[in-house]
């Protein structure tokens, strides 16, 4: 009975041995983008707070951001984040307000902080400093300390430019479309290194890709009559590459057009949904390339230049 009962003991203290090594096999040694160190174990993480606990119990609280990339990319695939963090975290939101004039901008920096802000002929108004921010699913919620300053809502957890998401006070939200979604720079500034500034759309266009076309003819989603108004079409940088009137579904007037680096590619005269008028077109480095007439459809003369700016056709 004596050998069984220190049998049973000798068990039972290898087990509490392998309970102890395991917990100890999930600490390890994290830095700090100081270069500090310190051994512990992760209790939990997100995108907003890092939880460690060091071996003599103690518990830290830290963003992610202070931690090393190595340190980071460990936490992304231990707690992945969610597609919508994925998404927006490190970039710059542009979003135009159907009844706003200007155009909202909202820039999640990684340190967790949050820029609020408008664009105001060609200049970034900025609302408030300090603010942080949490993502809960499709809601972006921007904080003032404790309290929430306003909500951003997202129609799906891959958003872009051209869908429709709500941004403002809980109590009297806005709906809006985002025109761009950039890597974040500057908020002092309207143009960051790589040219990828907002898209300004005028207040009451709509997008076209948002509408139904049916045998030539423009209409809203499941509507029995035409669409008339303004519309734009995105690149899929979220630069504007389109901009005309549609008069009951057909182009009507001045239609603009503009490459993927944003240079102004042609202007052309429109009527019931036929070229009707003059049409120029310039090179991406911003040569002219042509000058045209068209009555219905029809060329009727044209005049085209070489990018260096040499008659080669009249």
């Amino acid at each position: 009975m004596g050998i069984t009962h220190y049998s049973k003991v000798a068990v039972f203290s290898l087990l509490i041995l392998q309970c102890v090594a395991a917990q100890e096999s999930e600490f390890r040694e994290w830095t700090s983008v100081l270069g500090t160190k310190i051994d512990a174990e992760v209790i939990s993480a997100d995108h907003t707070e890092v939880i460690l606990k060091t071996k003599n119990k103690k518990i830290l609280k830290l963003h992610p951001g202070k931690l090393s990339e190595e340190d980071q990319n460990f936490l992304k695939e231990k707690f992945p984040p969610s597609p919508l963090a994925e998404k927006i975290i490190g970039k710059r939101l542009s979003v135009q307000a159907a009844d706003w004039p200007v155009t909202a901008l909202f820039q999640f920096e990684v340190d967790g902080t949050v820029k609020l802000g408008s664009l105001k002929r060609d200049k970034v108004i900025q609302e408030k400093d300090g603010l942080t921010y949490k993502i809960d699913g499709l809601i972006a919620k921007v904080l003032d300390n404790d309290k929430v300053h306003s909500l951003l809502k997202f129609s799906s957890a891959d958003p872009e430019s051209g869908t429709i998401m709500t941004f403002g006070p809980e109590k009297s939200p806005l709906s809006g479309t985002i025109l761009s979604i950039v890597p974040a720079f500057s908020f002092s500034e309207v143009y960051d290194k790589k040219d990828e500034e907002p898209v300004l759309i005028e207040k009451g266009s709509v997008n076209i890709t948002t509408l139904e076309k049916r045998d030539g003819i423009y209409y809203e989603p499941d509507a029995f009559t035409s669409f008339s108004g303004k519309v734009y079409r995105l690149s899929t940088n979220g630069k504007k590459a389109e901009e005309v009137t549609l008069r009951y579904g057909q182009r009507e007037g001045l239609q603009r057009n503009w490459y993927f680096n944003g240079q102004q590619q042609s202007k052309s005269l429109w009527k019931n949904g036929k070229k009707d008028g003059a049409m120029w077109e310039w090179y991406e480095n911003g040569q002219k390339k042509s000058e045209m007439i068209f009555k219905r459809d029809q060329l009727i003369s044209k005049k085209e230049w070489d990018d260096e700016g040499v008659l080669i056709e009249e």
